[in-house]
């Protein structure tokens, strides 16, 4: 039996989610439905954390996320919502599936295969980042402006890019700064492989940046940062598939 909770505060969607599990995954056994950030908050706190969490972003009190900076969530999460522009950042959680209101029995389906699949047999990709993780990586960056120094952390850093052979940071100041470690060294040796992918020969982004993805000629994507860069920031066609593999872990 998979033991899950419902966060959900609108009533008829709670219900329709309830009704569509029952009715279609009697292996799925709602232990909670809740309806708020504090309730959610004080359940996970006094009880042992479910194996899936059907989560909606938008609760009465405030946004579903708020969530994870009170309890260390450590169980699939499959999120349900009316607006599709919290995906980006449900990513950055053990988000399974994002799932529109009103939920489909099809759509459903997809995150439930998808759930079954990761809990049974994780994937090399979730298995490598997971490995990598476990090592130490920079947490600050010494960057120039003129003769003036600056540091920022890396978590603060939105893009690195190369430019006539110089290497920059930008953060979410939208200032750049220039650094003395070339591209390669960043993306093998430097930086979480969680929070940083290298896009092209040219850039490297911070996922907590990526505000816009869309789609660009040959197969490629254009993304738009958090910050204010001259220039397009594109996916390089070979790298599309593992790029949205990893923004959707």
């Amino acid at each position: 039996m998979t033991r899950c909770i419902i966060i959900e505060d609108e009533p008829l969607a709670a219900s329709r989610l309830s009704g569509l599990l029952s009715s279609n995954f009697p292996e799925f056994q709602i232990v909670a439905q809740l309806d708020s950030v504090k309730e959610s908050i004080n359940y996970l706190e006094m009880n042992d954390q479910p194996d899936l969490i059907f989560l909606d972003i938008e609760l009465a009190d405030g946004q579903s996320f708020l969530l994870f900076d009170y309890v260390k969530v450590d169980v699939p999460i499959i999120f349900t919502t009316a607006y599709d522009r919290f995906s980006l950042k449900a990513f950055e959680h053990l988000s399974v599936d994002y799932l529109l209101k009103p939920v489909r029995h099809k759509d459903l389906q997809r995150a439930i295969d998808k759930f079954k699949a990761l809990t049974n047999k994780p994937s090399s990709a979730m298995i490598d980042v997971d490995f990598k993780r476990t090592k130490t990586y920079k947490e600050r960056f010494l960057g120039r402006i003129g003769n003036k120094m600056h540091y920022k952390k890396a978590t603060d850093i939105s893009l690195f890019y190369s430019e006539d052979k110089i290497t920059y940071m930008m953060g979410k100041d939208h200032k750049k700064f220039i650094i003395d470690y070339p591209l390669d060294r960043l993306e093998k040796e430097l930086l979480d492989p969680y929070c940083f992918y290298r896009i092209s020969r040219k850039h490297i982004v911070n996922a907590d940046a990526v505000s816009i993805i869309k789609s660009y000629i040959n197969q490629r994507l254009s993304l738009e940062l958090d910050v204010a860069y001259d220039h397009p920031i594109i996916v390089s066609r070979e790298k599309v598939s593992d790029f949205k593999s990893w923004l959707n872990r």
